[in-house]
């Protein structure tokens, strides 16, 4: 049960210290795909650990669509006006930590920079990140990943009052389901890559994992904010090999049991189309017999908006150029344990690529 529940909303003044001591972990875009499964994560973590300390999680998003889980395991959903600096600031008083993820409007870079703002006039104890692999490489060519550059420099030099951190995710894994109906028909692993372009995918499972250690292993186990070691540092999360696009399909053939998968080329427009389509194809669903991943780490075709199809097809335009198949320890030295391998990965999922 969420420690949310325990507060006593009475009208005695132990109620009202009580709401009033009350700290908050703030996770922006909770509509995404990254800022869904960070809230429930978090969620999850002050469940388990039922701390003494009252926090709530508090999710700022666009919209309230698809968002009923949060609301009923006790986190607090708000759509949020980014362009307007006091609505942004009222959800930001009393805030321990700031889970600060790009939404999906057009204008999100500076929306983003607007909650870094507003987090530092309300004095927010910490800040973390979530940035792209790539983000340093990024050009005009590349304004999806360019976003996310502007947002970290913005952080890096205006952001005074408190801790932070940046956490750069290499490609996810879960993401290659968004690929699952092209492998069941065609047996083809199609991307806007070459055959010999490197990438280096990271599981969900230890993203949101390294997020909660990043944030939790202060010597203060009650506070959530940004271990002293990883202040002001930029954190680079990978799987633990690199691995090209021929032998991710190989990867994927032996995971099916030896059904040939082949990797092909495509144009960037051909990846934009297949993506534009997968949006809106209602094959894009978890399979129940699936054995591994929660379905919430399984993205809905509703995560397909623009801007992520254009940064989907941004990476793999770097990963042509082999600018992001290099691998870091970063999980490992934040985690404590190895990181998920793509291997494992299809193998531990191989029933949402069989088809049905």
């Amino acid at each position: 049960m969420c420690l949310l529940r325990f507060i006593d909303r009475g009208s005695g003044p132990m109620g009202k210290m009580t709401e009033q001591n009350q700290r908050s972990i703030v996770v922006t875009g909770g509509e995404t795909y990254i800022g869904y499964n960070l809230a429930l994560r978090y969620l999850e973590e002050i469940e388990q650990n039922r701390s003494p300390k009252n926090t709530k999680v508090v999710v700022l998003a666009t919209h309230k669509e698809g968002l009923d889980k949060l609301t009923r395991r006790g986190a607090e959903v708000h759509v949020v006006r980014y362009e307007e600096p006091e609505n942004i600031r009222q959800h930001l008083r009393q805030v321990e930590l700031v889970c600060l993820t790009l939404n999906n409007r057009e204008q999100r870079c500076q929306d983003a920079c607007n909650v870094i703002e507003a987090a530092n006039q309300e004095r927010a104890q910490a800040i973390q990140f979530f940035s792209h692999i790539g983000s340093d490489k990024a050009n005009d060519n590349c304004r999806s990943l360019l976003d996310y550059q502007r947002v970290e420099e913005t952080l890096q030099n205006k952001y005074q009052s408190g801790k932070w951190v940046i956490l750069r995710l290499n490609f996810i894994q879960q993401l290659f389901y968004l690929w699952s109906p092209m492998i069941e028909d065609h047996g083809k692993l199609r991307m806007n890559a070459n055959e010999d372009s490197k990438f280096a995918p990271v599981n969900m499972v230890d993203v949101l994992e390294a997020t909660v250690n990043v944030a939790c292993g202060n010597s203060n186990m009650n506070e959530y904010s940004v271990c002293d070691q990883y202040n002001q540092k930029t954190l680079q999360l990978t799987g633990g090999q690199s691995i090209s696009a021929k032998e991710m399909a190989s990867e994927l053939s032996r995971a099916l049991d030896g059904r040939q998968i082949f990797f092909e080329s495509i144009s960037t427009q051909e990846m934009r189309q297949y993506l534009e389509e997968i949006r809106r194809n209602d094959r894009m669903q978890p399979d129940s017999q699936s054995k591994h991943d929660k379905e919430h780490l399984i993205p809905n075709a509703r995560y397909l908006t623009e801007t992520v199809i254009r940064c989907i097809t941004g990476y793999l335009e770097l990963a042509r150029e082999n600018q992001v198949g290099q691998t870091t320890s970063d999980i490992r030295k934040v985690n404590g344990n190895d990181p998920i391998s793509l291997k494992n990965f299809f193998k531990d999922n191989r029933d949402q690529f069989r088809g049905h």
